[in-house]
């Protein structure tokens, strides 16, 4: 990450926030020391969910008790979350801002929306966009409309960004995309086609977070 936050948003009134993105173990003390040292009026973490890795979670509770107020990176990169993140936003602001002088900022829910936005232009590794846009696929597959849902961003993220991926992620998802049409079941859960294909994604699942400790050089 080096010397620098990963987003600051600078607002008319001089009001600004910071927002600091936590992917890497190894990593939370240099990030959390990025954002005790910033002097924006509202400082915010954006951590890796805990069902991609839950010791990132607990290393940054661990390492702060008196942990920085943030949000889930699902809440800001998933855009049926984005109310939720939202919401989880303006309560932030308006706690860190209630005892300081001056007019809130955003201000309006349309300037908020926008400052949500900006933050998924934030750094995030391919391999953890990837695993959250297939965890969300595998928790709808049973389910025609959020299914379809889920696997329409999954496809439209993969023609973007498949070939930033090694070959054996990149052959396994084009490989469960092309799948994803031939069980007709899907409300069956007892069907073992449409089990095992769960289980292919559950694999696959397991090894983009392997492909992403690699890729960041963390150590299992």
């Amino acid at each position: 990450m080096g010397g620098r936050n990963d987003l600051i948003q600078f607002f008319p009134n001089g009001r600004c926030v910071v927002f600091e993105l936590f992917v890497t173990v190894s990593q939370v003390p240099q990030d959390l020391r990025l954002l005790e040292q910033s002097d924006a009026d509202v400082k915010i973490a954006i951590l890796l969910d805990e069902e991609i890795n839950s010791k990132l979670a607990k290393e940054y509770f661990r390492k702060k008790p008196n942990h920085f107020p943030y949000v889930w990176l699902s809440e800001v990169l998933m855009s049926e979350r984005e109310s939720k993140c939202l919401n989880r936003l303006r309560e932030v602001i308006e706690s860190q801002l209630a005892s300081q002088p001056g007019i809130p900022f955003p201000g309006t829910s349309d300037k908020l929306k926008r400052f949500a936005e900006q933050t998924r232009e934030l750094p995030v590794g391919v391999y953890q966009q990837l695993s959250i846009l297939c965890r969300n696929f595998k928790n709808r597959l049973f389910y025609d409309s959020p299914r379809r849902e889920a696997e329409s961003r999954l496809r439209g993220w993969f023609d973007r960004h498949h070939l930033s991926l090694n070959r054996g992620i990149r052959d396994r998802v084009r490989s469960i995309l092309n799948d994803v049409g031939r069980f007709p079941g899907w409300r069956s859960r007892a069907e073992p086609e449409a089990a095992d294909y769960q289980r292919r994604i559950i694999d696959l699942l397991r090894d983009i977070e392997a492909a992403a400790d690699e890729h960041t050089g963390r150590k299992p």
